[in-house]
């Protein structure tokens, strides 16, 4: 009987098809795999955060208790309230360091005025880097249309993989609300001073970004510009 093998030209061309396949669909696997690693990382913050306010609001009173001041300072404050319970590898307050050189961007590309070196941030013991500051140090305005939404007192910056790049809000610096009732991820669906519409899709600042990641687990406003609360949820 006679034996039949596959020619050195036939095989070359085989690896070449599939090496020109991998190329096509590896950068495609590994964006998503990016992605849902963010998405992981924003959640497990989220917890973090949320349980270390509590813990701080059941030994201390809500945030209105904490002697808040307006400004950076203020975000030093509501560091040291939170810092017993978080697992903190380093705590920089408004001293350099904890911080990227290089800044941070906009999701539409544009430098970012916040958060910047003179903030209150520390990075957590999982590379996670937290950065803080007071907005009302009353905790009396309201950032939308529900009772999460009221009295909020400050923000909490959140970058996921601390200081490696990208350095881009709604990437890998996310949002929350420090209120009196807890911690809210940036871009609820009744939120009217940073609403996802306006504030997480194509060309915008990603400030609103939070909330999408954490709810509907992707980051499909990378992708496509027609994602709504209210209907579309994901790109396909």
């Amino acid at each position: 009987m006679k034996k039949t093998a596959f020619t050195l030209a036939e095989v070359l061309i085989t690896l070449g098809i599939i090496g020109v396949v991998a190329a096509l669909v590896m950068p495609s696997l590994i964006a998503n795999y990016k992605e849902k690693q963010t998405v992981v990382r924003l959640k497990k913050a989220y917890s973090i955060l949320s349980q270390a306010y509590q813990r701080a609001v059941n030994d201390n009173g809500t945030p209105d208790n904490w002697g808040l001041v307006t400004g950076k300072p203020g975000g030093n404050i509501i560091l040291g309230n939170l810092a017993p319970y978080l697992n903190i590898q380093e705590n920089c307050g408004t001293d350099p360091g904890c911080f990227p050189s290089s800044g941070y961007k906009y999701l539409s590309g544009p430098a970012s005025p916040a958060p910047t070196a003179d903030m209150a941030k520390a990075v957590l013991a999982d590379g996670t880097s937290i950065y803080l500051t007071v907005v009302d140090a009353t905790c009396s305005s309201n950032l939308g249309n529900s009772p999460m939404l009221a009295n909020y007192c400050g923000w909490i910056y959140v970058d996921i993989n601390g200081l490696k790049s990208p350095n881009q809000v709604g990437k890998d610096l996310f949002v929350f609300t420090v209120t009196r009732s807890g911690i809210v991820p940036n871009g609820v669906q009744d939120e009217t001073t940073y609403p996802f519409n306006s504030s997480c899709q194509t060309n915008s600042n990603g400030v609103g970004c939070t909330a999408w990641v954490i709810f509907n687990e992707n980051l499909d406003y990378l992708h496509c510009n027609d994602l709504s609360w209210e209907g579309k949820t994901r790109c396909n």
